[in-house]
C-alpha cells in the first residue's frame, strides 16, 4: 500500500476537505505576504526568498492534498478539471487582450 493510499485510507471525506481547505487558505496567505514583499508598499520583515519559499511549499501542500482527494472523492483529473481548466486559460486571456484594447 502506497502513502497516498494509505491516507485515503485513514481519512474520512470530510477529513480529506477540511485538510484541502486549510492548505488552499495557507497558499492564499502565502501568496498574498510575496505580494505584499514585491509591492513593498505594506512592509514585512519576510524576506523575497523566503516569502518564495514559503509559496513553494504551500503549492506542494495543496497538491498532495487534491492528490489525495481526487482518488477518494472519485474524481478524474482528465474529465472534471482538465477540460475546465483550459476554459479557464481561455477566458482569462481573452480578458487581459480586451482590457489592453
Amino acid at each position: 500500500m502506497n502513502d497516498i493510499t494509505y491516507i485515503k485510507s485513514r481519512l474520512s471525506e470530510a477529513d480529506l476537505l477540511c485538510q484541502l481547505a486549510e492548505e488552499a487558505a495557507e497558499l492564499a496567505q502565502a501568496a498574498l505576504k510575496l505580494r505584499r514583499v514585491l509591492d513593498g508598499t505594506n512592509p514585512t520583515p519576510v524576506t523575497e526568498d523566503a516569502a518564495l519559499a514559503s509559496l513553494c511549499e504551500e503549492i506542494a501542500d495543496v497538491n498532495v492534498a487534491l492528490d489525495v482527494c481526487f482518488g477518494k472523492l472519485g474524481l478524474n483529473w482528465e474529465d472534471d478539471v482538465a477540460n475546465i481548466e483550459e476554459k479557464k486559460i481561455v477566458r482569462w486571456a481573452a480578458r487581459l487582450r480586451e482590457a489592453s484594447r
